[in-house]
This record gives structure tokens, C-alpha cells and sequence, in this order.
């Protein structure tokens, strides 16, 4: 389990009853990003796996997370510990998805289990996205990219799209049958706005 824990959110406020009120769902969103401003703190120079970063977006999204998606996870006690594959469903905005299963995969493991998502070749094309990617996680979409992560006993997730390589071939979609000797696992992602919840299912044999 993640050492993580939420700090008391200023939105609470306690009334003199003792009673607690919440103020709206906005106020806490926006408050929770000003932790933003913290990525300047950075090694923006080197594009790795930085917990540093990981660690600042799951404060700043604490406010999404909890208040306006409304996550609840469920089924981490399936994923195995060994290699495994995790595929999800965008549900028309992958940004979000990938960020509320960003902090819910460091809020359980910690700096214990690395992230670890194949992304797409465009994103590399950016010079601001192909720094961040690989730091959250993200690892180049590709067979052989698939495999290493799989060989080094991490659980990859991936979202299978229909871009095609020059083979005739999705390099994201061919990944999902590599399980590297290890099980596969399901994960379902969110698909609506107002009661989000990620469900990876029980882990199949490879």
C-alpha cells in the first residue's frame, strides 16, 4: 500500500456545531491545482520516470479525483504481482482518464510498482509532451518496448488504437497479446463524468 495520505482539505469548513460543510466541488478543484506551480522544481532535463512529478499531480489533482469524477477503484487485489497487461477504453477524453488512473495507481502502490503506459508516437513529436510522457510512465508504443516492460515484470497497460504501423499492424493492439510470462489483467476505465470507476477485473492466465 501507498504511504499516501490526503491532508485535511481547507474546504471543510467546521461550523460551530460541529457539523462539517462543504464548500462546492469547484472551490476544491481549483484550490488543489495551485500545487501546479510546484513543477518548477523539476529536472525538466531529463526525461525518466520522475516521482517528483507524479507526487505534485496527484496533489493537484486531488480536487478532480475526489470531487468532481467522483473515483472509486476497485479489483487492485487482482492485478498480479508479476508481469501483466492492463487494457483499457478511452472514453472520448483519454487525457483525463490516464491522469485519475495515474494518481489512483500511485495512490495504491506508491513508489513501490512504477506506472508504466504505452503511448503513442505522436506524443513524442512535442517537445513539452515527449519530456512528460516517459516522466508519469509513459513508455514509447511499440512491440519491442511491450516486451522489455513485460520481461521486467511491470504491468503495462495499454489502450488499443487504430493507428496502423508501416507493417499493417497496431503496434498498441499487437502489445495486448504479449504477457511476458506473467497474467494478463482487464481494466475497465471510466466512462462517465459524474460516477467514474476503474474496475481491473480478475487476472487470466497467460
Amino acid at each position: 500500500m501507498s504511504p499516501w495520505r490526503a491532508a485535511p482539505a481547507w474546504t471543510e469548513v467546521v461550523r460551530r456545531d460541529r457539523r462539517v460543510r462543504r464548500l462546492p466541488a469547484l472551490v476544491d478543484v481549483f484550490w488543489a491545482l495551485r500545487h501546479l506551480r510546484e513543477v518548477r522544481q523539476v529536472d525538466w532535463s531529463d526525461a525518466s520516470l520522475d516521482y517528483r512529478l507524479i507526487e505534485i499531480l496527484n496533489r493537484a489533482f486531488d480536487g478532480l479525483y475526489r470531487r468532481y469524477f467522483r473515483m472509486e477503484v476497485r479489483g487492485f487485489e487482482n492485478i498480479p504481482g508479476s508481469a501483466a497487461v492492463l487494457v483499457g477504453n478511452h472514453s472520448g477524453f483519454g487525457v483525463a482518464e490516464l491522469l485519475m488512473l495515474l494518481v489512483a495507481w500511485y495512490r495504491r502502490f506508491g513508489t513501490t510498482r512504477r506506472p508504466c503506459c504505452l503511448a503513442h508516437q505522436w506524443l513524442y513529436t512535442t517537445p513539452f509532451l515527449r519530456v512528460v510522457v516517459p516522466k508519469i510512465g509513459g513508455v514509447r508504443a511499440s512491440w519491442r518496448n511491450a516486451r522489455q516492460m513485460l520481461a521486467a515484470g511491470h504491468a503495462l497497460t495499454l489502450f488499443p488504437a487504430a493507428s496502423t504501423s508501416r507493417r499493417g499492424r497496431s503496434p498498441t493492439a499487437t502489445a495486448s497479446s504479449c504477457t511476458g510470462g506473467g497474467g494478463s489483467c482487464a481494466w475497465r476505465l471510466p466512462t462517465t463524468r459524474r460516477s467514474c470507476r476503474s474496475s481491473p477485473s480478475a487476472a487470466m492466465p497467460p
